[in-house]
């Protein structure tokens, strides 16, 4: 599965800026194999939310209560390391699989990308969506 997203706000349309490749593991969790975010979304405090849409986009077409983010060390993503580690609350290692589960962690998700919530990127009437 792929999923992408788009940030749009009252000034602008960002276009697709940030990705998502997701599969169903062999024991029923998702395994997130790659998340890719574009430079024009990054600095923008989108990644939390970004990683919540992406998410959640994946959960409601593949399902699975435990989640699986695969992260691979490298030279240029310690902004990844950053993100994924403020998005989980706990340090990431290097080449490891961050586990999670889905349940413990909806309400956390669904306050970042909540319809109520007036912002949910950085700057009013500001919103990211989903698209396929």
């Amino acid at each position: 599965m792929r999923c992408g997203g788009r940030p749009t706000d009252r000034f602008s349309d960002s276009g697709i800026v940030a990705g998502a490749f997701a599969q169903r593991g062999v024991g029923g969790e998702l395994v997130v194999d790659e998340i890719v975010v574009s430079c024009r979304a990054l600095g923008r405090d989108l990644e939390a939310v970004i990683l919540a849409v992406l998410l959640r986009a994946a959960h409601q077409r593949l399902g699975g209560e435990q989640v699986r983010i695969e992260f691979v060390a490298g030279p240029r993503n310690a902004p990844a390391r950053t993100s994924l580690e403020t998005f989980v609350g706990r340090p990431v290692q290097d080449d490891t699989a961050l586990e999670w589960n889905w349940s413990e962690n909806a309400l956390m998700l669904s306050s970042l990308v909540s319809p109520s919530r007036s912002s949910p990127c950085r700057g009013r009437d500001s919103s990211l969506t989903p698209c396929h």
